[in-house]
């Protein structure tokens, strides 16, 4: 190993470590793939199960008495709800395009219950650049009791770098259908998950109707993907590093062997210094007659 003596030098080490805490990066950020794609499978796996039951009614499912912790395990369950639209309360969810990738927003309407709760439809998507600051008059419910069927849907909530809708007031347009924001602005109890309309009896009288909104596409996403990266990038530091240390380690030797005798960098030397394996000088010795310099 003497040929390796350089990786010992401080600069050297400071390169070890930084590859190191490279590669234990890597590993991390390959297991937490990992895990999120475990989520992931179990998240699809309830959603089947729960598509596959019957239609129920919403309050053998969910009611406002439950927390929003209630909801995973009857996420996308199939439920009916009897009952009216609050006219006028409607809520424009921006930014939203459909499966074609066409710009436009989401019509969420609350709907009151006969046992005087509220649950919050989502009615579908409609097509806008920006033209609605709030839910079109052209696109409001029918002003009777109507019976809705769709899928149980949770809330949405922003994460730590998104954009967060105003925490007071009342508002006609969100940024995402925040159960918890809604019910500031509703003054009674709201279930705490939305349903995404699939069907409506009747139907809303026009001439702007919703389209109905696709169902959650299951699938594992990106996240194998990601792992491989990971796995690549973790295999590729341990294999490159040691490859550069031995070739620099290779280009050290070639560049000793090449030197003549005039080229010795410690020929100037007195006679008893000592050189040692990271090329330190000891003069400790000079003038005591202990022989020839050691390098």
């Amino acid at each position: 190993m003497h040929r390796y003596r350089f990786a010992r030098s401080p600069k050297w080490i400071f390169g070890h470590l930084i590859v190191l805490a490279l590669v234990v990066g890597f590993v991390n950020a390959g297991l937490w793939q990992l895990r999120r794609l475990h989520q992931r499978r179990a998240f699809n796996a309830t959603v089947e199960r729960n598509e596959a039951r019957p239609v129920s009614p919403l309050t053998d499912v969910l009611t406002a008495n439950d927390g929003f912790g209630a909801v995973g395990p009857v996420l996308d369950r199939q439920v009916r709800v009897t009952g009216r639209y609050l006219l006028g309360q409607e809520i424009l969810i921006s930014g939203q395009s459909n499966t074609a990738g066409d710009p436009g927003a989401w019509i969420v309407s609350p709907l009151l219950q006969h046992d005087g709760t509220v649950v919050l439809v989502n009615r579908g998507w409609v097509s806008s650049t920006g033209n609605f600051k709030s839910a079109p008059a052209k696109g409001r419910p029918p002003a009777g009791e109507v019976t809705v069927e769709g899928l149980l849907t949770k809330t949405q909530t922003p994460g730590w770098f998104e954009a967060h809708d105003p925490a007071q007031g009342v508002l006609q347009s969100m940024i995402r259908v925040d159960v918890a924001r809604m019910q500031k602005q509703i003054r009674q109890p709201v279930v705490p998950a939305f349903i995404s309309r699939t069907s409506q009896v009747p139907a809303d009288p026009g001439p702007i109707v919703p389209a109905a909104i696709d169902p959650p596409v299951l699938n594992d996403g990106p996240h194998l993907n990601y792992a491989y990266q990971w796995a690549a990038f973790t295999v590729l530091a341990l294999v490159a590093y040691p490859i550069l240390l031995r070739k620099v380690a290779s280009d050290r030797e070639k560049e000793e062997r090449g030197r003549g005798p005039d080229d010795d960098p410690y020929g100037d030397l007195p006679e008893g210094a000592v050189v040692d394996d990271q090329g330190v000088i000891d003069l400790t010795g000079v003038g005591a007659g202990s022989g020839n310099r050691s390098t």
